[in-house]
C-alpha cells in the first residue's frame, strides 16, 4: 500500500515539477532572465502544506514522493519546507485587510479543506513586525468536502453500474464535477427543490469513446429509475430532460454529517484552558467558500461568544500564506504537538529498569528506552535547537549507528518509557557512519533536535562536523 500511495503521489509531484519549470521558464524568458527549463531541483525552494492530523508515516510518504517525483534530490534536502495548512493560512490571514486583532489578542484559524478540518490557536505578540505564537497544539479531523464528492459519485456509480469506470475518464465527467463543485459552494440553508445536473454530454462522450456499447438517454433514465427502486435513499432523485436532480434534503444530509464533525472539533478545541480566551476564529480553505458551511459554523461559535470571520479569498489563503511563511516567518513560538525523543540503549539499572527488558551486549546489560528531548505541549521558539546529547556505538566492530526520531501522543509520560511501548511511532530514521579508527571512548555522536516548523535530527561528531554530509548516509523514512 505504501508503495502504491508513494507512486501515485510521485506522479502528481512530477507534474507539479514539470509545470513549475515550464511556467518559470516562460515568465523569466520574457523578462530577459534566461531559460529556466534547464534548472535543476536545487534552484527551487518548495513549501509544501500538509494537514495537521497527518501521521508521521503519511508525512514521511510525502517526502519520499517528493524525491521520487524529482522535486528534491534526497530526503534530507534543505530546499523544501513542510508547513501545516492552518499555520500557512495564518500568515495570509494576519496580513489581510479584515484582520482586526490587537497586540495580545488570541485567535484561531480553522481550515476547512477537501480532506480535513484543521485548527491552530494563536496569540498576536507584535504588530510591526508581525509576530505570533501558538498557545495550544493544533488539532484536526478527517472532515472534508471530498466526502460530499464521494457521496455524489456513489449515486452515479449505482446508476451507471459497470459503465461508471469508463464514464469517469470522459472530459464531460470532469466538467460535471466542476459543476458539482459550484453547486456545493452556492448551496444555502433556505434552498428548495433540488440541484440539477445535465448528463447528455457525459453520455455523448461515453459513446464516442465506446462506439461498440451504445448508451442512450432512455437507458440512462431507466437506470436512474432502477437505482431509485433498489435503494430507498435514492427515492427522491429525479430524472427529466437528460438531467439528474439531487433533492435538497439529500444535499443537506451530505453536508450536515461533515459539519457535525467540524462542530465536534470546535467543542473539543475550546475545552482547553489555553484556548478559552480566543475571541475570533478565521475561516479559510476551499470548503469554507460554502455559504451553508459558513452559516452553520458561525451559528455554533456564536453560542460560545466567538466571532467567525471569513477572509475575502479563503480558498487561496493557504497557498498565499505558504509563500509568506517562507518569505517572512511570523511564527515566533510553537507548541510541541507530540513528545519528541529518540530510541537508544542505556546501561541496565536494577533500581530503575525492569529486569525483563534487559539484554546482554558484548557482556554488558543494556536496556532499549525512549530518550525524551521535548515534552508534548512545550513552547518551541522558531529555529529552536535542543541541547546536544552524546551517544556511542554499542559494539567495538560497529561501523554505523542508526538514530530513530520517535513521537508519542500523550500528555504525561512515566520516568522510563521502553522502546517496545505501543504508543511510540517512528518519525524518521537516519543511519550515520562510525569512525572506527578512533578509540571506543572517542566515537561519540552528538545528537540534537532542531525545529524549523518541523523537527529535524542534527548529528555531528566531536569536532562539530555534520555527519549528514558524509558518505554512507541512509535515510529510511522522512524528516519530519
Amino acid at each position: 500500500m505504501e508503495k502504491i500511495c508513494c507512486s501515485n503521489g510521485s506522479k502528481c509531484i512530477s507534474q507539479i515539477w514539470r509545470i513549475a519549470r515550464t511556467t518559470r521558464s516562460s515568465k523569466t524568458s520574457r523578462g530577459g532572465l534566461g531559460n529556466f527549463s534547464t534548472c535543476s531541483v536545487a534552484h527551487f525552494f518548495w513549501v509544501i502544506t500538509i494537514p495537521v492530523m497527518w501521521s508521521a508515516a503519511a508525512n514521511s510518504m510525502m517526502r519520499k514522493a517528493c524525491v521520487a517525483g524529482g522535486m528534491i534530490a534526497h530526503e534530507l534536502a534543505q530546499n523544501i519546507r513542510f508547513v501545516n495548512e492552518a499555520e500557512a493560512a495564518t500568515h495570509e490571514v494576519i496580513r489581510a485587510d479584515g484582520f482586526q486583532a490587537k497586540k495580545g489578542a488570541k485567535f484561531a484559524v480553522l481550515d476547512c479543506g477537501g480532506g480535513t478540518a484543521d485548527m491552530t490557536f494563536l496569540e498576536l505578540v507584535n504588530l510591526s513586525p508581525v509576530r505570533i505564537r501558538e498557545i495550544s497544539r493544533p488539532i484536526g479531523a478527517p472532515a472534508g468536502a471530498t466526502r460530499i464528492d464521494r457521496n455524489f459519485t456513489h449515486v452515479l456509480e449505482t446508476i451507471f453500474g459497470r459503465r461508471f469506470e469508463k464514464i469517469k475518464q470522459t472530459p464531460a465527467f470532469a466538467e460535471l464535477m466542476l459543476t458539482f463543485e459550484d453547486a456545493k459552494i452556492s448551496f444555502q440553508e433556505g434552498d428548495s427543490g433540488g440541484k440539477v445536473f445535465r448528463f447528455s454530454q457525459v453520455v455523448e462522450d461515453y459513446n464516442a469513446r465506446n462506439p461498440k456499447s451504445e448508451y442512450s438517454m432512455s437507458e440512462f433514465a431507466s437506470d436512474v429509475q432502477r437505482a431509485m427502486q433498489n435503494n430507498p435513499r435514492f427515492a427522491q432523485i429525479g430524472v427529466r430532460e437528460r438531467s439528474l436532480t439531487i433533492p435538497m434534503a439529500m444535499f443537506r444530509e451530505w453536508f450536515d454529517s461533515i459539519i457535525l464533525e467540524i462542530i465536534e472539533l470546535l467543542n473539543e478545541a475550546f475545552e482547553n484552558s489555553n484556548t478559552r480566551q480566543v475571541s475570533t476564529v478565521y475561516l479559510v480553505g476551499g470548503f469554507s467558500q460554502s455559504e451553508y458551511v459558513f452559516s452553520k459554523i458561525k451559528a455554533a461559535l456564536s453560542l460560545k461568544g466567538i466571532q467567525l470571520i471569513r477572509p475575502e479569498k479563503p480558498d487561496v489563503a493557504i497557498v498565499m500564506g505558504a509563500v509568506r511563511a517562507q518569505l517572512a516567518e511570523a511564527m515566533s513560538v510553537r507548541c510541541a504537538q507530540f513528545n519528541y525523543g529518540i530510541i537508544t540503549n542505556t546501561n541496565y539499572d536494577e533500581k530503575k529498569h525492569e529486569k525483563s527488558k534487559s539484554r546482554l551486549v558484548d557482556g554488558k546489560e543494556k536496556v532499549e528506552i525512549y530518550d525524551l528531548f521535548v515534552p508534548q505541549g512545550s513552547e518551541i521558539p522558531n529555529n529552536f535547537e535542543t541541547p546536544k546529547k552524546n551517544y556511542f556505538p554499542l559494539r567495538e566492530a560497529q561501523t554505523e549507528v542508526s538514530f530513530k526520531l520517535a513521537i508519542i501522543d500523550c500528555e504525561s509520560l512515566p520516568n522510563v518509557v521502553y522502546a517496545d511501548d505501543h504508543r511510540i511511532k517512528i518519525h524518521s530514521e537516519v543511519t550515520v557512519p562510525v569512525n572506527t579508527r578512533l578509540p571506543m571512548n572517542e566515537r561519540s555522536i552528538n545528537c540534537q533536535l532542531r525545529f524549523r516548523g518541523v523537527p529535524e535530527l542534527v548529528l555531528t561528531n566531536d569536532e562539530g562536523y555534520s555527519l549528514h554530509d558524509l558518505n554512507g548516509l541512509v535515510v529510511k523514512t522522512g524528516g519530519w
